[in-house]
């Protein structure tokens, strides 16, 4: 008990007693941006709540008043959802950046407040102003208990999520601010994402609020349950990966990285659990599946097909967070170096095990279900290769510029190369199929210049789906090959080309005079 009360006054003294809290709250509240925009949120809030009660006022809605009454919440949820996400951002874009613009970073960091402390700050101002904006709405919500139709539990409910999207919004803004020198790119850069990631979430995520009335779903079933458990770990997983990066960004330490290393593989870990629910939503039963038959799903019901598009997204998802670990991170002082590099995640090969050791945790488990072994072994080998192609592609190309281009600029173009171009090129070989494809024994088989085998995802859907048109590829009219084949020895050569690159731009290295120059000194030294 008395360790209880302990870690209660500790959150009471970060929250409460934190000095860069005191400070943004001082002088934050006192800008008049803020009574700007509350009143530009209450302003849009008034004209949707007069026009939509000026509506129902003009129809007959006596005999349906409870589904009025939740049409008009659903709508000024979803108001309030947009402008909260587009508010948070610009309260925490400009935190660390400003102070580095203002020259009076360092006397920041010369305090003895340490990086969490400074996050947890200026954080937690932004979610007092947010909880200040969704104050200042419950007058027009609570014109819904006249209406019916809506519970206090219902509003709590999505009042919490808004709280929780402004949170996250806010967090991914901190990260930019920290990350760059002035808050116009940080800025710039926390909309662009905002708005790159809004054209992936708004349809499903507000076509769903708009079915089910709530921000945050659920479902009792098995597996449902795992989905939905693996979504919202999702989230939480995004808001401790920017918290830990944003206070290596602001103090550099050990301690923070080999956080975001023991996040990452708990979070991945789980989202092998998620994957394998996934595949028994997508199966079509999953919905009448209680817990006692989750077994028994697998194996008669869930289509090849479907486990091919589970392993394209598990290999491109392995690339994409692969690269959040790819950059080496200098730390300023000896001791945390040596602190950093007696973990086990400091090694280089570490990762690259890790995804392959929970890649055979899927096999044994498709195995286990009586699945194609060929299949699952094909899929499990060409997923490690794709894996190890691009950590070896990137810093081998991270070694012709000699170190002054960051590896992450050098592994994020090449994963988009990757895995968008070649879509280009498969949309437009079924597009015209006259001058990209072949018919073979009546069956339709792309060409080599459909680029289908250097699409990752491709190729190991047409390993999950040999008789469709990406099963097979046209090297000529009358020879075809299987696509994954075709994959392994492209990019087997590719590696290769970028391999011989190498040792040839450092052979000319050791040639040039400057080299052979800053070479003698060194030599002296040793001698």
């Amino acid at each position: 008990m008395a360790a209880i009360v302990e870690r209660l006054k500790g959150i009471k003294r970060v929250l409460l007693n934190n000095p860069v809290l005191l400070k943004e709250m001082r002088i934050g509240l006192r800008e008049k941006r803020v009574f700007i925009i509350q009143t530009i949120y209450m302003l849009v809030l008034g004209i949707v709540s007069f026009f939509f009660l000026l509506d129902m006022s003009s129809r007959n809605y006596a005999y349906q008043y409870a589904e009025t009454g939740r049409n008009f919440f659903k709508t000024i949820c979803i108001i309030q959802w947009f402008l909260i996400v587009l508010i948070s951002p610009s309260l925490t874009s400009n935190s660390i950046s400003s102070e580095k613009e203002k020259k009076t970073y360092d006397m920041l960091l010369v305090t003895l407040l340490n990086a969490p402390d400074i996050i947890i700050g200026k954080l937690t101002y932004a979610a007092s102003y947010l909880v200040l904006l969704l104050a200042s709405s419950l007058p027009l919500v609570a014109l819904v208990f006249f209406i019916g139709g809506v519970t206090p539990l219902e509003i709590t409910v999505n009042y919490i999520c808004l709280l929780a999207w402004g949170i996250l919004s806010a967090s991914m803004a901190l990260f930019f601010s920290s990350r760059e020198h002035r808050s116009s790119v940080a800025t710039s850069q926390s909309y662009g994402l905002l708005i790159l990631l809004g054209f992936i979430v708004i349809g499903p995520y507000l076509a769903y609020f708009w079915e089910s009335g709530q921000f945050i779903g659920y479902s009792l079933q098995m597996p449902e349950v795992l989905l939905w458990a693996a979504v919202y770990f999702n989230i939480i997983w995004a808001f401790l990966f920017l918290f830990y990066k944003t206070a290596n960004n602001v103090r550099p330490a050990a301690r923070h990285v080999l956080a975001l290393h023991r996040l990452f593989i708990t979070g991945w870990l789980i989202n092998i659990v998620g994957s394998l629910a996934a595949i028994l939503v997508m199966s079509g039963n999953a919905s009448t599946a209680g817990y006692s038959s989750f077994p028994n799903l697998l194996p008669g019901t869930t289509d090849d097909k479907d486990i091919g598009v589970i392993w394209s997204l598990f290999t491109v998802g392995s690339m994409f967070f692969m690269g959040c670990f790819i950059e080496r991170i200098q730390f300023p002082s000896n001791k945390e170096e040596a602190m950093f590099a007696k973990s086990l995640t400091s090694k280089k090969l570490f990762f690259p095990l890790f995804f392959l050791m929970s890649g055979l945790v899927l096999v044994g488990l498709f195995l286990g279900y009586g699945r194609d072994a060929f299949k699952v072994l094909a899929s499990m080998g060409l997923f490690s290769f794709f894996m190890i192609f691009i950590v070896m592609a990137a810093n081998e190309i991270h070694t012709w510029f000699n170190g002054k281009v960051r590896p992450v600029f050098i592994y994020f173009p090449l994963l988009i190369a990757v895995s968008v171009l070649p879509m280009f090129t498969w949309v437009i070989a079924e597009q015209v199929p006259d001058q990209n494809a072949y018919y073979m024994g009546g069956q339709k088989v792309l060409s080599i210049f459909s680029f289908i085998f250097a699409q990752p995802a491709l190729s190991i859907q047409s390993i999950w789906d040999p008789s469709g048109s990406l099963g097979m590829l046209a090297i000529s009219p009358g020879t075809k090959v299987p696509t994954f084949f075709f994959s392994l020895v492209f990019y087997g050569g590719v590696l290769l080309f970028i391999k011989v690159i190498s040792l040839l731009i450092g052979l000319k290295r050791k040639m040039t005079p400057s080299a052979q120059a800053a070479q003698a000194p060194q030599n002296e030294v040793k001698q």
